[in-house]
């Protein structure tokens, strides 16, 4: 962090201050007296920051719960944690597991409970819910942070942050508080490339584990806003929104990602998906979902023989990463491996591929009804009807739980 983008605890604004200013978005972000927790509520209630009431119960820019009382619950938290926490001139490693166990604390009984769950689910409740995301869990972290001078930092990871606590002429401390119900955990960092599957170089060169920017924080808040409001069906807005991400960090991966995804679903420029799908894998060359993608991407244009490369890459990637093996990534590989297979002609080959998806995730429904297609086009009658019977048994399955685009395939009818 630069020192002009510092935060300075004497001079940042109290919640009246703030909610009372009319500097623009924009302005705040890069503002160091403006606290990062309550600039991350503006851009989920704010379109250009413009001025909110707060006495108002609405919210503003998109459809959204959150209110007012969010930020009153954020100012809450930083005011318990001034009363809790002794600031020092100067930290040790020690000092900073306790005060990172004190803010887990004031989270705790503040009626939370965080998970590695959706961030884009911030747009939605802010922090008037009792479910926090590692996202809405390191805007608490870092607000307490920036009000009280802590030396604690958010961190990237794939599709993940979380903070580090960088104690003088010490090893640094990586929290992680979605490992454990039991609260944040002091993780190697050795730990995390190995649970992520983080290449060494993507660390040496800043691009992973690397201390976020306020610019880069609002990066991650605008592209769950983006992914938001694309869940809810608003993609135009969606995509300016991951534009506004790559402007306030040209190296996040994911953006291009997200980016890339519009245009395959669009489906009308696969050749401009594919340069964000190879951007993508250019700042991180483990991103299995890009990969997965622009497999896709290959395969609806006919061009057979790098759909396979890139899907037989993105299926040993997240072979080799241990949270997306966990999140249920590889049977959504193994089942855009399949697609790839119809599109080709394959059937059979098709059904081996959702069959191992199956295997790997029994209980997601949309395999069973793109597997029981596959049996019924194949004059396979009696498993086709097994499939589609276990397909509505778990028709209330929500694809959304998956950041990969599950693409499925009717044999008889081509893509849908």
């Amino acid at each position: 962090m630069t020192d002009e983008n510092k935060p300075d605890s004497q001079t940042q604004l109290i919640l009246e201050g703030h909610l009372a200013d009319t500097t623009s978005l924009r302005k705040k972000i890069k503002g160091a007296r403006f606290n990062i927790g309550y600039v991350a509520l503006d851009i989920a209630l704010r379109e250009d920051g413009s001025f909110i009431d707060p006495e108002s119960k609405e919210g503003y820019g998109i459809d959204t719960k959150i209110t007012v009382e969010g930020y009153h619950k954020l100012s809450a938290m930083i005011n318990e944690a001034k009363r809790r926490i002794e600031t020092k001139p100067s930290y040790t490693r020690f000092d900073g597991i306790k005060i990172l166990r004190a803010i887990d604390g004031i989270i705790r009984d503040a009626g939370y409970k965080v998970s590695h769950g959706n961030g884009s689910k911030f747009f939605e409740t802010g922090f008037e819910t009792n479910g926090l995301s590692c996202l809405d869990y390191t805007l608490i972290c870092i607000s307490i942070a920036e009000t009280l001078g802590l030396p604690l930092r958010a961190i990237n990871a794939p599709r993940h942050i979380l903070v580090r606590w960088d104690a003088e002429n010490e090893e640094p401390i990586y929290w992680d508080h979605t490992l454990s119900e039991d609260g944040g955990n002091d993780v190697r960092k050795t730990d995390l490339m190995k649970l992520f599957n983080i290449a060494p170089e993507s660390v040496r060169e800043g691009l992973l584990l690397n201390p976020l920017s306020r610019e880069q924080i609002a990066a991650r808040l605008y592209m769950n806003r983006g992914r938001y409001r694309e869940e809810h069906g608003d993609i135009t807005i969606a995509r300016s929104d991951y534009d506004i991400t790559v402007e306030l960090d040209p190296k996040y991966s994911d953006a291009h990602l997200n980016i890339g995804n519009i245009y395959f679903k669009e489906g009308e420029d696969y050749n401009q998906a594919i340069d964000c799908y190879n951007a993508a894998i250019d700042l991180n060359p483990r991103n299995g979902t890009a990969y997965i993608m622009r497999a896709m991407c290959s395969a609806v244009t006919h061009n057979f023989k790098e759909a396979f490369e890139d899907i037989s890459k993105a299926i040993s990637l997240i072979r080799d990463t241990p949270i997306c093996c966990a999140q249920g990534e590889l049977s959504i590989a193994y089942s855009n491996k399949a697609a790839i297979h119809i599109m080709k002609g394959d059937l059979k080959a098709a059904v081996r591929d959702y069959s191992k998806a199956i295997e790997l995730n029994p209980e997601f429904a949309g395999f069973y009804e793109c597997r029981g297609n596959i049996f019924q086009n194949l004059g396979m009658e009696k498993k086709a009807r097994e499939d589609f019977s276990t397909w509505l048994r778990l028709s209330k399955v929500e694809l959304q739980k998956f950041d990969v685009i599950p693409v499925h395939f009717d044999s008889s009818q081509g893509r849908r």
